[in-house]
């Protein structure tokens, strides 16, 4: 591709000379040298006389004596047929083709296969060009793009040099095309491009302004792309278009795929007045053309009433088709380099999906890779959980590093654009986000007024979806959706693969957990068996102690040891009195339970009791009502409440502030405890181990470091789960979320 590329630059730099001959081997010799082909032969048609020309520009050719010998084309030759077809006719197999299988210069010069490419400029004919192989060859879709990248350079170097001979009166438009034609060859950046050309020729020319448009991708819009001056600053600044067909002469031109002139605007019936530009008398809207199609137009504007003679016409028009190539050859190089560029990026995230595991590290890398390949501000992905039919895990971006957290998704279950994603597994794109009533209003708060959202669908079903949005309205192209689909094929694999060891390691975590747990509860519960009985036995001994001591003669210290014995039999009746904890079970002791009630009330305790009360200040932010409620053991439920403030009452000890913030409040289909300190953050290492595995503490630490495990253990059994909100150096939030009772 490099090298076609290299050739037809050098190519076009010929086309600036006038001489045709020059031009035509030019073509020809670099046709062959860019496609490795072992014979070209061109031949330039003639409108005037409706005669090809003989004899053709040939290169390869063993016997091009032969070629001559005839003086002439004539009217019933294969050439002739070539040139009345529309399309590049494509022979693999001579020998098998109707057509060719029995001509002469196929036979002598060994022809295996070839084709045959029209030559066409501006909607007229104006040549053939053969490609031609003495071997058998199979034409890849890359070597015909450089074959009609070469006959359309061809074509459009036999129209120029016919236009230079008949304007050669014109020196310095002739020059300003030179100019325009070297700058355009060399410059492979399409902004750069066009914008060296539109000022290129209003100095030129002397012309008020030019101005260049290209086609929306929605072809309803011809948008401003480069301006010259003050005016296509502040144009392009506007997002200036014009529609297609609408009251502009550009409009007309693209709609028509003709030019368009005025040599009034005044009496121009579909001129656009624009404020701009007030001081436009005359002017001329010219098509780019390419390959049949009309993907813009130039417009050219002057101060002076019928300032397009018709030599300016003629070259301006000339510069336009110049200028259509430029543009098209710098948009397939530009394609060509993003395309390597995606395929180098994707396949940089598959490796990095391959090295891990980690369910963190795999959303990280999918929502950043989706961020970069479409350009956009923020990116969310929303794991769907089928049995629950929730969005059971949702992440977002934060801040200009690109932080990937949790959040409290608010996606509908019916009816929004995530559910509808879920349910009919394709790609959603919204160019406006304030124009969709489907949107949710938390995007909009968030400031995001463009998204595409793509479905992670693996075998089969839909596991999640990948939102990727911009700050400002726009609109992707299909690329960058086909991109994003791309990835989400990738990362929906990955993700499910993830999670499964996430479930794994989490499995192995609440086994060894519920193991613990049920070594604690029979070591309770043997403790109290015999603690019930010693009890039983202390207080009836300490009853007849009191009755020996009534017989008793009367003693000093009597009424202080009968005091003793009161206490030690009311202690006894207090230990026989507590009562059990029920086992731990998603049936057993399961009442509703109010969780503000029960968190405001068993916080005031916590510090009432007044552990707490000198070491950390409560600050209470319960948002839901008393009437939201859970099913699930009180007593349990306290035990995990109270391990989250103990770790959060020992992690402000020392800190220079030292506060509590503890609360509730709603989270999508269910509700949030929530418990934030002003301590020092946990490390990514103790992160990894939560609600997995005993957490190693200091000696002189209290605890079995098991505390969490413990408490992870407790909420999944009531279908909920625990995790680190937010970490840093300034705080830590732990939440744990449950299920409402419907």
């Amino acid at each position: 591709m490099g090298k076609a590329q290299d050739t037809a630059k050098a190519v076009a730099q010929v086309t600036v000379l006038g001489d045709r001959e020059a031009t035509l081997m030019s073509v020809v010799q670099g046709t062959k040298d860019a496609v490795g082909c072992d014979a070209v032969t061109l031949f330039v048609y003639n409108q005037l006389t409706n005669r090809l020309e003989h004899p053709p520009t040939m290169v390869g050719v063993n016997e091009p004596g032969k070629a001559m010998l005839s003086g002439k084309v004539l009217i019933d030759s294969l050439v002739y047929e070539m040139l009345r077809r529309d399309e590049p006719y494509i022979v693999e197999k001579v020998v098998q083709d109707p057509l060719f299988k029995e001509r002469r210069f196929a036979k002598e010069e060994g022809i295996k296969s070839c084709v045959a490419i029209p030559l066409e400029a501006v909607g007229q004919k104006v040549g053939v060009m053969f490609v031609n192989y003495r071997t058998h060859h199979r034409f890849t879709g890359e070597e015909l793009s450089n074959i009609v990248l070469f006959a359309t350079q061809a074509a459009i170097a036999i129209r120029n040099a016919r236009l230079l001979a008949d304007t050669s009166r014109h020196g310095r438009q002739l020059q300003t095309v030179a100019e325009v034609s070297k700058s355009t060859s060399t410059i492979l950046d399409p902004e750069e491009l066009m914008n060296q050309a539109v000022n290129l020729i209003r100095e030129g020319f002397d012309f008020y302004y030019v101005g260049l448009f290209l086609v929306d991708e929605a072809g309803e819009y011809a948008a401003l792309r480069v301006g010259t001056g003050e005016a296509g600053r502040r144009m392009l600044q506007e997002r200036h278009k014009l529609a297609i067909g609408g009251q502009s002469m550009v409009g007309w031109s693209v709609a028509n795929a003709q030019a368009c002139i005025a040599p009034d605007v005044g009496k121009k019936a579909v001129h656009f007045k624009n404020p701009h530009l007030p001081k436009t008398r005359s002017e001329i809207a010219l098509p780019l053309i390419s390959r049949g199609l009309c993907i813009g137009a130039l417009t050219v504007q002057s101060t002076e009433d019928a300032a397009f003679s018709e030599g300016d016409i003629t070259v301006l028009q000339t510069m336009a088709d110049q200028l259509t190539i430029a543009i098209e050859n710098a948009q397939l190089y530009r394609q060509a380099t993003e395309r390597l560029d995606e395929s180098q990026a994707l396949q940089r995230v598959a490796t990095s999906l391959a090295g891990t595991l980690e369910l963190a590290k795999v959303l990280r890398v999918v929502v950043t890779a989706a961020m970069d390949l479409t350009d956009t501000d923020s990116g969310s992905i929303l794991l769907w959980d089928s049995q629950q039919e929730i969005f059971a895990h949702t992440l977002t971006t934060t801040g200009s590093d690109r932080t990937l957290q949790l959040y409290h998704s608010r996606a509908r279950r019916e009816g929004g654009i995530a559910r509808t994603i879920i349910d009919e597994q394709k790609s959603i794109v919204v160019p406006d986000t304030r124009k969709d009533s489907c949107v949710n209003s938390v995007a909009l708060e968030k400031g995001r007024r463009a998204l595409i959202g793509v479905p992670l669908i693996s075998r089969g079903e839909a596991v999640g979806v990948l939102y990727v949005s911009s700050s400002e309205p726009r609109q992707f192209s299909g690329r960058q959706v086909a991109l994003l689909e791309s990835l989400a094929s990738q990362a929906a694999v990955v993700i499910e693969r993830a999670s499964q060891y996430e479930e794994l390691k989490q499995t192995k975590g609440l086994v060894g957990a519920r193991t613990a747990l049920a070594w604690m509860g029979m070591a309770s519960s043997t403790w109290r068996h015999a603690i019930d009985k010693h009890a039983l036995t202390i207080r009836e001994q300490a009853q007849l102690l009191r009755q020996d001591w009534e017989r008793a003669t009367a003693h000093p210290q009597k009424a202080k040891a009968s005091h003793r014995v009161d206490m030690i039999e009311r202690l006894a009746t207090q230990v026989l009195e507590k009562p059990i904890t029920p086992p731990l079970s998603s049936e057993a002791g399961l009442k509703l339970v109010s969780l503000s009630t029960l968190v405001s009330e068993r916080a005031r305790q916590l510090w009432q009791s007044g552990r707490y009360k000198g070491v950390a200040a409560l600050q209470l932010d319960i948002q839901l009502s008393d009437s939201i409620t859970v099913w699930i053991s009180p007593e349990w439920l306290r035990r995990a409440f109270d391990i989250l403030v103990d770790n959060a009452v020992d992690a402000v000890a020392g800190c220079p502030v030292q506060e509590i913030t503890i609360g509730t409040r709603s989270a999508g289909m269910g509700a949030e405890i929530f418990v934030s300190d002003t301590g020092s953050g946990i490390s990514k290492e103790v992160q990894a181990k939560i609600g997995l595995e005993l957490i190693e503490k200091a000696q002189d630490a209290e605890g079995l470091g098991m505390g969490l495990l413990m408490a992870q253990t407790i909420v999944q059994t009531y279908e909920g789960r625990i995790w680190v909100a937010s970490t840093g150096p300034t705080g830590t939030t732990m939440v744990i979320w449950l299920p409402l009772q419907e």
